[in-house]
């Protein structure tokens, strides 16, 4: 059996933590920023996912 964990790719929260009112600019379930989308696009062309039969999302 071949289990892959897979984080999500950067969001728009990722890109304000350094901001003094992070906490107050967070947004619940924020869109991904392009580079998000890129890499979640590389990803989906590089990862081998031959043989993957199942899926699961932990949140939402």
């Amino acid at each position: 059996m071949k289990l892959l964990l897979i984080r999500h790719a950067q969001s728009e929260n990722n890109v304000i933590e350094d901001r003094p009112d992070y906490t107050q600019a967070r947004q619940p379930d924020p869109p991904l920023t392009a580079h998000g989308h890129h890499s979640a696009r590389q990803f989906a062309q590089d990862a081998d996912l031959r043989g993957v039969t199942h899926g699961f999302r932990l949140f939402r």
